[in-house]
């Protein structure tokens, strides 16, 4: 939950001041979380498994100097980067044009914003695949099932992930 104050003070360091801290932290608790998750993804398909990053756009990645969930995903244990349990895949998903920041829109305008936001980069790397596909804080989803959305048009199956909720 990201009104409990050590959460958004994690995630917060990790966005805004690129905290190694806070991006071992929240790895450790998502590992947790996906190794249950695979195992379970596994036990009903033999698709490969990917861990995705919701990409930022461009610009917003210049400005910043990182992907705030590609820094997480980087610090998970190797098994989950290698293609033991899964492989990452930081290049799944590109954000084609850039959008507002979703912080202090409503549900709406939150859904028109990141509408068609998001492309496959290439096709034959994501089908037949489950992606983990993941996000920082999530409040309405729109951002994760819009990217969501992409890749599945291209035969991925995707469980969408948030390291908070707001």
């Amino acid at each position: 939950d990201y009104k409990n104050p050590a959460v958004e003070d994690c995630i917060r360091a990790l966005k805004y001041d690129d905290s190694t801290h806070s991006a071992e932290l929240l790895a450790e608790a998502l590992a947790d979380y996906l190794r249950e998750e695979i195992a379970q993804a596994r036990s009903f398909s033999q698709r490969p498994i990917l861990l995705a990053p919701i990409p930022l756009y461009k610009a917003r990645e210049r400005e910043r100097g990182f992907n705030q969930a590609e820094a997480v995903l980087k610090k998970l244990p190797r098994e989950f980067l290698d293609g033991t349990l899964a492989s990452f895949a930081p290049h799944a998903l590109a954000r084609t044009r850039e959008t507002k920041q979703q912080t202090h829109l409503a549900r709406a305008e939150r859904l028109s914003n990141v509408k068609n936001a998001f492309a496959v980069q290439s096709a034959e790397d994501v089908r037949d695949s489950h992606i983990f596909l993941i996000d920082d804080v999530t409040t309405t989803g729109a951002t994760l099932a819009e990217a969501a959305r992409a890749l599945e048009k291209e035969g991925a199956e995707v469980s969408a992930l948030a390291l908070a909720r707001a």
